[in-house]
């Protein structure tokens, strides 16, 4: 027999409304409603032993919910514990005796490395819209063609790239002088000479 454990006035309240007390906890967990939270008043009807077991365990995770249930005559309780990926699920005796540790950490480990390489491709992603191929001076707005050409004074436009700084668009432009010296130059779209090295 499996209950979750909540306090008495919500569980009469759910029953009336035809739900039962684990749809309730799944709904307040889910919806993250702090005043429908299970830990705090959860935790305070699993004995002292069982409770001091649970948190010890727990550490920083929030426990979200306690089932309890009788396994062959014995009471126990299982905690499920957020974490990043599948939840974990702890399950101890009255006395605090740990029964299981299910940390999921074969799927947990999986989810670490599809978070990374999602971390990774954004990383790159980013990089790529700082970093764009070579744009021809004719692929910019006229403003800022008509600035590169002013500082180019008839030499050699190079390359230009475009880019993103604080919500503002921008190009970059290596201008080759006929004594063989370079210079970079930054513009806004708007036209305006932004830095020059």
């Amino acid at each position: 027999m499996k209950r979750i454990l909540t306090l008495s006035l919500s569980a009469s309240l759910i029953t009336a409304w035809g739900l039962s007390s684990a749809t309730y906890a799944a709904a307040a967990a889910a919806e993250g409603d702090p005043a429908h939270d299970p830990t705090p008043s959860v935790i305070d009807q699993v004995p002292a032993a069982a409770q001091a077991a649970l948190k010890a365990r727990a550490g920083e995770d929030r426990i979200s919910a306690i089932e309890q249930e009788r396994r062959d005559g014995t009471v126990v309780y299982t905690a499920r514990i957020e974490q990043r990926g599948l939840d974990r699920k702890i399950t101890v005796s009255e006395t605090g005796t740990i029964i299981s540790d299910n940390r999921h950490e074969q799927i947990n480990k999986a989810v670490a490395k599809v978070d990374e390489a999602k971390d990774d491709a954004k990383r790159a992603w980013d990089r790529r819209a700082t970093t764009s191929d070579p744009l021809k001076l004719d692929d910019l707005p006229k403003p800022a063609q008509e600035c590169i050409t002013t500082e180019a004074a008839g030499n050699e436009v190079g390359v230009i790239r475009g880019g993103v700084e604080q919500g503002k668009v921008y190009y970059r432009a290596d201008i080759r002088f006929s004594d063989g010296s370079e210079r970079q130059i930054k513009v806004s779209e708007q036209g305006e000479l932004l830095s020059q090295r």
